[in-house]
């Protein structure tokens, strides 16, 4: 599930949990100072927590 990069995988999710612990379900962050951008309130990003949610419980 995670192409062979469990490492590069675990520092993404990380990263985006951070994000939008701090920032909300923006649809996009700024690279570099990580402010939300575009629409607010994107599902697809909370799409993406259950997703993260799921896959924890499922190593677990």
């Amino acid at each position: 599930a995670r192409a062979g990069q469990s490492d590069v995988a675990n520092i993404i999710e990380k990263d985006s949990l951070t994000l939008i612990e701090k920032s909300g379900f923006a649809e996009y962050y700024d690279p570099i100072t990580g402010a939300p951008c575009g629409g607010g309130q994107f599902t697809w990003t909370a799409a993406m927590v259950i997703e993260f949610i799921k896959q924890s419980k499922a190593v677990a």
